[in-house]
């Protein structure tokens, strides 16, 4: 019996239907996003099936909207079913359907809001994560001041922690006082170009 014959005559009762897998089908045609709407244009039908372990295998017709647009084959549980469209019109209505079914699963950007407050400065935990730039530019209580020297390796404590890292500060302001302090205690500026304040021309 010819394919045409048998589309045109398949018993389409209750029994005999099957799931549209619109996620399967979305897959086969490189559509990807997540199936959200409930659908019963696309309607499909055993022409011939058979128990496979605990599913339902064999050969099944497709329909959009009561038309035929294809044949599939599946002879195993664990084989992959194989369909076959009856033109590529049907192939490109059925497409066309489904990506109307499909939440594109394209994940949107992050957006900023240019309103948050995220302060002015940074902080740096490890000797070992200072680059040569963040000597000259970090801030104790309020003052800039320099890094000069960094304590060599850090020792780990009875709790098998590492202590924090030391590093010797010099001050520009307090007749160049030098002293230790963690580097946590240090607050780091973003690297930002001077603000340019515009004056108002006098009237």
């Amino acid at each position: 019996m010819k394919v045409k014959d048998i589309l045109a005559r398949v018993d389409r009762q209750k029994q005999f239907e099957d799931y549209a897998n619109i996620t399967e089908l979305a897959t086969e045609m490189n559509l990807y996003g997540d199936y959200y709407k409930d659908q019963d244009r696309l309607t499909v039908y055993f022409i011939g099936g058979w128990h496979c372990t605990d599913s339902s295998v064999g050969y099944r017709a497709y329909f959009l909207d009561d038309e035929p647009v294809a044949i599939s084959t599946q002879v195993g549980r664990k084989c992959g079913e194989d369909i076959e469209w009856v033109s590529k019109e049907a192939y490109t209505k059925v497409r066309d359907y489904i990506g109307t079914l499909l939440e594109e699963n394209i994940p949107g950007p992050t957006l900023i809001n240019d309103e948050d407050d995220i302060g002015s400065t940074y902080k740096i935990e490890y000797n070992e994560q200072l680059y040569s730039y963040h000597l000259k530019i970090p801030i104790y209580k309020g003052e800039t001041v320099e890094i000069i020297e960094k304590h060599k390796g850090r020792e780990i404590n009875e709790a098998g922690q590492y202590e924090p890292s030391l590093v010797k500060i010099k001050s520009n302001r307090s007749h160049g006082l030098e002293l230790w302090v963690e580097l946590k205690e240090l607050d780091f500026p973003y690297n930002l170009v001077p603000e340019i304040i515009q004056e108002l021309s006098p009237r």
